[in-house]
């Protein structure tokens, strides 16, 4: 949960992942506590990279197929692997683009975006661009007003699957019910073992917070801004898998079996592998002892 104060008005966001379906949800308030009436522009912002088919994002690029579905106010990216990448808001668009240099400008970064500057987008969709994704929506607050955005950010395998999530993620009601599954469902893997010290801030550290990011930045997210291309780690796959031994031992098991697949008779390991295709490039050894 992000929240902030600026002339006058209060924003927060609360964002989280679904338990059961390939889509994040943000979801966005916005308040006025003054006695005027305030005009607003919001901008959502972020930048395709799927990793495939190179992991090298100036190439793959040119492989990306970026609309606009004013119906549904999303726009869409079709993946190298044809997979549809999708962003998505429950309100009425007033203007959007698909390209990264369309929306920052020529020389500029998120920091001063031309976009926002100008206070519109230009609606740029298709390929050859550099993909991104910017809804740009125009919002009247009354004096002590709020309004309530839900985004979503999400891939699936068919379109159609894209857009049935879209749908289902702009009703405030389902969004709250899915953060309440999604927040009982960690309270499950996370509770089953405590640790109690007098340092409060040592007790939330071990109990929840680097237990989470084991699980959801070391083993369910594979891709990152250090390693665009997905790989698997051998040593942290290893060492993010010990969570489990505190939260349900079999499911190291597999882990440790992945592993050793990996592992020869004089010790050395292939460090790093494609956990979707289990393949490693033969120079990527480490050998013990070095």
């Amino acid at each position: 949960n992000i929240s902030s104060q600026n002339n006058g008005i209060i924003s927060s966001l609360i964002y989280y992942v679904a338990a059961d379906e390939p889509v994040e949800v943000l979801q966005m308030r916005i308040r006025n506590i003054t006695e005027q009436e305030r005009y607003l522009s919001l901008f959502s912002y972020l930048e395709w990279d799927f990793a495939s088919p190179t992991g090298n994002r100036e190439y793959d690029k040119l492989f990306v197929e970026t609309s606009y579905d004013s119906q549904l106010s999303a726009i869409f990216a079709k993946t190298p692997d044809s997979k549809y990448a999708f962003h998505s808001v429950n309100s009425k668009v007033s203007t959007f683009t698909c390209g990264k240099d369309f929306f920052l400008g020529s020389y500029r970064d998120p920091s001063r975006p031309r976009c926002v500057e100008k206070g519109m987008c230009f609606e740029e969709q298709g390929r050859y661009n550099d993909p991104a994704a910017c809804l740009h929506i125009d919002i009247e607050l009354p004096p002590h007003g709020e309004k309530e955005f839900l985004f979503t950010v999400g891939i699936c395998q068919e379109k159609k699957d894209a857009q049935n999530i879209i749908k289902k993620y702009k009703n405030v009601k389902v969004v709250e019910e899915e953060f309440s599954r999604t927040g009982q469902r960690w309270g499950i893997r996370l509770n089953s073992f405590q640790i109690t010290t007098p340092d409060e801030g040592a007790n939330i550290l071990n109990n929840k917070w680097l237990r989470y990011q084991a699980i959801s930045a070391g083993l369910s997210s594979f891709g990152c801004a250090d390693n665009p291309k997905g790989l698997v780690s051998f040593k942290d796959y290893l060492l993010n898998g010990l969570v489990f031994l505190s939260i349900n031992p079999k499911y190291y098991r597999p882990l440790l079996l992945d592993c050793a697949e990996r592992q020869f008779e004089d010790g050395s390991v292939l460090e790093e592998w494609d956990p979707k295709t289990q393949k490693s490039s033969a120079k990527n050894v480490f050998v013990a002892g070095e």
